[in-house]
């Protein structure tokens, strides 16, 4: 969540800390002895770093498992209804797509489906190879038309492909013997008065430049998390499109994975099946085509970044002032140790001892007791209202445990500022002139 560059940063702090306290315990565990006393016998003051440390853990926590939840909710419902984890298309597609569409199609799908069954590493890593023609024209009920963004694809694919972030909101899904059915979008369907089993007729082009339709029965509507897309989304079984344009082609192959996590070793695999194959294939992952993911990720990263930002500057406001007032507290301590001739360093790296302790033992406290009150929030979740643009409201958890990145950051986040915050107000305190010292003591 945090920048690569202050996230390097972040590491070395926490580094530096754990090595000065492994160093303190080894070397002089008697300053760790005296460090844990001091704490020990200014709760109050220590209570007022816990607590605020407390608050910035949660904080950070709350907003990135919310953002965190986002992210994964948002990646999986667009590969599993949209974009599957990568997509395989005839080299050139991308970039003459929309001069001459039909020349960059397509036409030896089976070619694709054969390599990875043929590929006992590929065909145990890939759940579903889902070809899809798209295609746009208008679609009719007899009295009313209207414009339609249509996709053709493979029923039995398409039930496990859609199955995460679309929902049948009338009617039933294809089954794989379906021809002549559709499913339309909730949207397309109360523009058109249809149900299932209405009669609708499709009016496109062909390959060869020509109009052609077809009639269609109307097998269930659907629903997505996107109203602007139930509002023109069409889909027939593919071997209907074929027999209505008259060619056996498709744009594209969506190749859906068990797991997310094995996206770059399959898709470097297939590449080089492909090439010792001779087959011209291009590929898109599923980031290049999530445009609304991206800029979905781009802003709450953002909001996330700036949260950060502030809540440093708060802590160490804050802390500073806390320890500045403490060491204030201890300045008839600061004179008698430098009377018996304890140096300016010797007591810095004392109450930077006592800092670093305080910041481990608080960080820790700090996440233990966010994760109990975060694990208690998810087993209750919150509904939240459909998002503009959306349909649905969904449930609100916070993806914390499953992030365990976003856990190291906020630790190493607090720890930072705990010890950073501290470094000035020791520096001042041991510096002070001993006669002010004993005059003020």
């Amino acid at each position: 969540m945090f920048p690569t560059t202050f996230a390097v940063a972040l590491h070395a702090i926490t580094a530096m800390c754990a090595i000065w306290m492994v160093w303190t315990l080894v070397s002089r565990p008697d300053l760790a002895w005296f460090a844990a006393k001091a704490i020990w016998r200014r709760l109050g003051f220590s209570s007022i770093l816990g607590i605020t440390m407390g608050v910035c853990t949660l904080s950070l926590l709350v907003m990135g498992g919310y953002f965190q939840q986002s992210f994964w909710g948002l990646s999986e419902s667009t590969i599993h209804s949209q974009t599957g984890h990568f997509q395989i298309m005839k080299k050139g597609y991308d970039a003459h797509q929309r001069t001459d569409p039909w020349k960059w199609k397509l036409r030896d799908h089976k070619a694709i489906v054969n390599l990875f069954a043929s590929d006992s590493f590929l065909n145990a890593r890939v759940e579903v190879l889902a070809p899809e023609l798209t295609f746009t024209g208008l679609l009719s009920n007899g009295q009313t038309s209207r414009t339609f963004l249509g996709r053709a694809i493979d029923p039995g694919a398409d039930r496990r492909l859609s199955a995460f972030g679309e929902q049948v909101a009338q009617g039933d899904r294809f089954l794989s013997s379906d021809r002549g059915m559709a499913l339309v979008g909730l949207g397309l369907a109360q523009s058109l008065e249809a149900k299932p089993g209405t009669g609708l007729t499709v009016l496109t082009t062909t390959p060869r430049g020509s109009m052609t339709s077809a009639d269609l029965e109307l097998k269930g509507v659907t629903e997505s998390f996107s109203r602007d897309y139930d509002d023109v989304a069409l889909k027939i079984p593919l071997a209907t499109a074929w027999d209505m344009l008259g060619d056996t082609l498709c744009d594209k192959v969506l190749v859906l994975l068990r797991e997310t996590r094995d996206l770059d070793t399959v898709l470097a695999r297939t590449k080089k099946l492909a090439l010792e194959r001779g087959l011209d294939l291009e590929y898109r992952r599923w980031e290049e085509l999530a445009t609304y993911y991206q800029s979905v990720h781009a802003l709450y990263t953002g909001i996330f970044r700036f949260f950060g930002v502030i809540l440093l500057v708060f802590s160490f406001v804050f802390i500073t002032s806390i320890l500045e007032i403490s060491l204030l507290q201890r300045r008839s301590e600061i004179a008698l140790l430098r009377s018996f001739g304890a140096s300016p360093g010797s007591l810095l790296r004392r109450f930077l001892t006592e800092s670093v302790l305080l910041g481990w033992v608080g960080t820790l406290l700090a996440l233990a007791v966010s994760l109990v009150l975060i694990q208690l929030f998810n087993l209750h979740g919150l509904e939240a209202a459909p998002p503009p643009g959306s349909t649905r409201g969904y449930t609100i958890v916070l993806r914390v445990l499953e992030e365990p990145g976003l856990l190291l950051q906020t630790g190493e986040f607090v720890l930072m500022a705990v010890v950073v915050s501290s470094i000035l107000p020791c520096v001042r305190g041991c510096r002070r002139p001993l006669i002010e010292s004993l005059r003020h003591g």
